[in-house]
């Protein structure tokens, strides 16, 4: 698994791999994230929680993954051509995955880890979603210097800033969410 983690790692670093491929990557992760929880019967009596399967040093690799894979859909220099990829439900793809790693029970380092990468996740979103109402309010000006995106993730990431903000509501309200 280590090895494998590693080649995925490398490729997105290399920007080897194609956009519409970080679906795929990201069920695998969340697959593998989340085979602790599904497992049941005496194999399994020492597993305290989603991804206790895999080994520390594994989780964090998922989660730099996670952030790379992030980072690559919405590189500038691949804005154009990843805006059809990162959409409001690869985001939920991203959140979820690293939510599920939050719940390391086992080792605080992969739980600090994954709550810092939810932060980044969260912060990369809501900036994209200020970016679009910036533009909007500005008659579509150029932007201030920062991480510029396309028009068409800017809306998505607004779009997905929009239901995120009201999924957090309802469980800060402690009702359950879509």
């Amino acid at each position: 698994l280590n090895l494998t983690l590693n080649g995925i790692h490398n490729l997105l670093s290399f920007e080897m791999v194609p956009p519409h491929d970080v679906k795929n990557i990201l069920r695998v992760l969340s697959i593998q994230a989340c085979s602790g929880s599904q497992l049941s019967g005496p194999s399994n009596a020492n597993s305290t929680g989603i991804g206790s399967r895999l080994q520390p040093e594994s989780q964090l690799k998922v989660l730099q993954i996670t952030l790379l894979m992030l980072n690559f859909l919405s590189s500038p220099v691949f804005a154009s051509q990843n805006s059809e990829h990162l959409n409001e439900q690869t985001i939920c793809s991203f959140l979820s995955l690293t939510l599920q790693l939050c719940d390391s029970r086992n080792n605080i380092s992969v739980s600090s880890a994954a709550f810092g990468t939810a932060r980044q996740i969260i912060a990369l979103v809501f900036d994209g979603a200020q970016r679009d109402l910036d533009s909007t309010i500005s008659g579509n000006l150029p932007p201030a210097p920062q991480p510029h995106f396309t028009a068409e993730v800017d809306a998505q990431l607004a779009k997905g800033a929009h239901t995120l903000f009201k999924e957090l509501c309802l469980l800060v309200a402690g009702q359950q969410g879509d």
